[in-house]
């Protein structure tokens, strides 16, 4: 995972199959870290190996789900799902999580903000970003046009 990061994403947009594998290798990680104390479902479909995406860009969404759907909640869960599909990538993370969780930092919310930033840098109009918060899920959904 420190090779992908320091050494294959070096701003050149690669195969999408590399940032599946990337966040693949990610949750195993979590995974491993909290056990059966959240609920991981994962589902990855890609149907055109042709495809590129700008390197990590996808991440923070799936760390986010991880930092704030552990700890304080009842029953946590992460579902993760991501499809290419004609020339398409979708990707969605839901968990859910406590409004009673006060362990966030200074530097909560700096991620989502970057990642729309270079969404709009990279990609312009060619994405769009919904997300849906109602104090115990949280839902981001991106329709993101790829290079293929």
């Amino acid at each position: 995972m420190l090779r992908y990061m320091l050494y294959e994403t070096n701003g050149e947009r690669f195969a999408v199959s590399k940032e599946i594998e990337y966040l693949n290798n990610y949750v195993e990680l979590q995974q491993l870290r909290f056990s059966d104390d959240v609920t991981v479902q994962v589902t990855m479909e890609n149907s055109d190996s042709n495809c590129t995406i700008e390197p990590m860009l996808l991440i923070p969404f799936v760390e986010n789900a991880f930092k704030h759907g552990i700890g304080l909640v009842k029953d946590p869960y992460i579902k993760i799902s991501l499809q290419v599909k004609e020339q398409y990538l979708y990707f969605q993370v839901i968990n859910n999580y406590s409004r009673d969780n006060t362990s966030k930092d200074n530097n909560s919310g700096i991620g989502l903000a970057n990642v729309r930033n270079r969404l709009q840098l990279l990609y312009g109009n060619q994405y769009t970003l919904n997300i849906q918060d109602n104090g115990e899920v949280y839902n981001a959904s991106l329709k993101l046009a790829l290079s293929c």
